[in-house]
């Protein structure tokens, strides 16, 4: 279906005039097949093509002048119809096609949409489609690069050559919304609302319009709809909600939230036999019901499980499970690992079919639930029930131990990873609609922001139609996050799963290029912000792959201090420390080039994965391992960070080796598989 594939000696002269700069072509952000070739010297160079039947070719990273041998294409993600490349209409097109070099983004874009217009022919899907003429997107490219100086009277003049006012609204929100050179007036503002109410920027020129408006009339308020949110994956939880069933006071209702406040405390201080001490309190006897009671007992059980009292924490969580197991999985859960970890298998595998079952666990909790069962089985010899549960297991793919059941069953990649195709139906929906529209124009004049928020404009529509619609463009043209927070939409609304969208490939890459596998950096970011350039923790992380300052500054030998700070946004400077910082971390000791070592540092901190290794050095089940770190945001890291290498591993059509590893049970280690071990810039990436 995808992957790799041999692709003969064919040889080509690439002329130094149509190359292109690496990071103009990532900026691009379209899907590509990358193809691998080798020239004088043995250096690995590379090609990428959009078009797979040679039509549009664009080339990155190459040298001039040089003959090139094709050792191998890897998909990146282009519809499954594109396979039926010809390798000799690729060469012949390769031979045929002069691309300049672009020198801004703007260029950038705007070359790829000039190379992107619909095509026709055996391939259903079309190419992101064009809204401007060629004449009106050079005009709009240069009026907003002149209002963003200032230059009002140049803007007119430029304006009064345009045919098509279709991004009028944009460009007057951009002069009325400059921070220094324009101050707007009521009437301007006014009129603007009148006209574009819309539009994205709405909220804005109506807030600035209230606060000049005197004693004018009001304006005409923003049209309201908007997606916001970055990318989120869905997942089926289905959590009991508890209504007590004690009649209490307000007063004594909230004294039970002062109890459990302080049960939790002292857990979290790594004191659950303090907590035991609040729970069996008269008090909180009187104030609690059954549930509340065993609610707790759970997670004083955890408590014991993880700093180490094992005995005391099957005893609780046995407890809690014969009461309330059905409500409560996590009893089942602590109560399933406690009896492994003490060798009481049979009593373990009752508690782990127990969660399966339980319609109240997410899917990765049945998932791991069914996967552990199938361990014991494996382990007493009884193969037939071990198959059973792992194909339970199976049935969320997805899921950290769904993926582990996937490979433990052999069974071959069940992800269908064609692109979100664009057709013609697609297109001319976006066409008719206003914010699809005017997103397509900015896209072609490559202003991907305020393209973005239209789509998020149009995405907000109760037309399903023009939602798939707006999702199609936003995996094509990598708009990462939005993609993401669409497919997860959907999938909340519909129980439909669109890999595509929820594991979308990124338009940025690190200053440089990537020395750390595009996959596992992918993986990270993911996890971390959803693709949100803009996130921000609590804590004061930043970014894509949410730096703190400190750390950034530790790694980049540079203080991101004060506005500095700001420049941890920026996605290529962000990836870039971020990479050099997983770097970093799979040399330190510890570490050792391990995958589980590196999530539990990067997350945790190397200090505290000392700690618990030391705490777990005599045992060297890798999965038990993870299930035994105290923190469960580290545990929860590992695991999805883990099952988004996985997938993407899968998108990008690689090897994974470590999830071969963690299936038979061994300790998964960081092996390169970018380019047969040379990264995107062409640096060796093997350890």
């Amino acid at each position: 279906m995808h992957g790799r594939y041999a692709a003969g000696r064919q040889r080509a002269n690439i002329p130094a005039k149509w190359l292109i700069s690496e990071k103009s072509f990532r900026e691009a952000g379209f899907c590509w097949y990358i193809w691998r070739l080798q020239a004088g010297g043995h250096r690995t160079l590379q090609v990428a093509t959009r078009n797979c039947f040679g039509i549009q070719t664009r080339l990155c990273r190459s040298l001039a002048g040089e003959r090139l041998v094709l050792i191998e294409a890897i998909k990146t993600g282009l519809p499954r119809a594109a396979l039926a490349l010809r390798r000799t209409v690729f060469f012949t097109a390769l031979g045929a096609i002069a691309l300049a070099v672009p020198v801004t983004h703007a260029q950038a874009t705007k070359e790829q949409a000039a190379l992107s217009a619909p095509e026709t022919g055996d391939d259903a899907s079309v190419s992101v489609p064009l809204a401007l003429s060629k004449r009106d997107a050079e005009l709009y490219e240069q009026i907003f690069a002149v209002q963003e100086q200032g230059r009002w009277k140049d803007a007119d003049n430029l304006i009064s050559r345009l045919s098509d006012d279709l991004l009028m609204g944009h460009v007057l929100a951009q002069r009325y919304l400059h921070p220094t050179a324009y101050r707007s007036r009521y009437k301007e503002l006014k009129d603007w609302l009148a006209l574009y109410a819309d539009h994205p920027q709405a909220p804005r020129i109506y807030k600035l319009a209230l606060q000049r408006r005197g004693s004018a009339s009001y304006p005409k308020k923003p049209v309201g709809g908007y997606v916001n949110g970055a990318g989120y994956d869905y997942e089926d939880i289905r959590p009991y909600h508890h209504k007590s069933t004690k009649s209490l006071s307000s007063a004594q209702r909230s004294r039970v939230s002062v109890l459990k406040r302080r049960i939790r405390q002292r857990i979290g201080d790594g004191w659950p036999t303090g907590a035991l001490q609040v729970l069996e309190a008269q008090e909180t006897k009187r104030l609690f019901d059954a549930y509340e009671l065993d609610e707790s007992r759970t997670s004083i059980a955890s408590g014991y499980y993880y700093f180490g009292k094992p005995d005391l924490a099957l005893r609780h969580a046995a407890e809690a499970a014969k009461r309330s197991g059905k409500y409560l999985p996590q009893a089942h859960w602590t109560a399933g690992l406690t009896a492994w970890r003490l060798g009481k298998m049979d009593q373990a595998h009752s508690h782990f079919i127990a969660l399966t079952k339980n319609k109240y666990a997410s899917s990765w909790t049945r998932s791991a639930g069914a996967f552990w069962a199938a361990r014991i089985d494996l382990a007493a010899g009884r193969f037939v029930e071990a198959d059973k549960l792992l194909q339970m297991a199976a049935e969320y793919p997805r899921s950290f131990y769904g993926l582990l059941a996937l490979r433990s069953l052999g069974r071959d990649d069940v992800f269908d990873w064609d692109s979100l195709a664009l057709d013609e139906n697609r297109a001319n929906k976006l066409k008719l609609d206003p914010h699809g529209r005017r997103a397509l124009a900015l896209i072609q004049i490559g202003n991907r922001d305020e393209a973005e928020r239209e789509l998020r404009k149009a995405a907000a529509s109760d037309d399903d139609k023009l939602r798939r619609a707006v999702l199609s463009l936003a995996d094509n043209a990598n708009f990462a996050s939005l993609t993401m927070r669409l497919g997860g939409y959907i999938a909340q609304k519909t129980g439909e799963v669109i890999v595509n969208a929820l594991y979308p490939v990124p338009p940025w890459a690190p200053e440089g290029g990537y020395e750390v596998d595009r996959a596992l950096i992918y993986a990270l970011m993911r996890q971390e912000s959803g693709f949100n350039a803009e996130a921000r923790s609590h804590a004061g992380a930043r970014g894509l792959m949410q730096l703190m300052p400190a750390t950034a500054s530790y790694i980049g030998n540079t203080r991101y201090r004060g506005e500095k700070r700001a420049e941890l946004y920026e996605p290529e400077i962000n990836l870039s420390l971020g990479q050099k910082y997983v770097d970093h971390l799979l040399g330190q000791d510890g570490v050792d080039n391990g995958f589980l070592q590196l999530m539990a540092a990067y997350n945790g901190g190397i200090g505290n994965l000392g700690r618990w290794q030391k705490a777990l050095k005599d045992n060297e089940d890798p999965l038990y391992f993870i299930e035994s770190i105290p923190s469960r945001e580290t545990r929860l890291f590992i695991e999805r960070v883990m099952a988004n290498l996985w997938m993407y591993r899968s998108r990008l059509g690689q090897d994974s080796p470590s999830l071969d590893r963690l299936a038979a049970g061994q300790w998964p280690v960081y092996q390169s598989q970018d380019l047969g071990g040379t990264g995107d810039s062409g640096l060796t990436a093997e350890r």
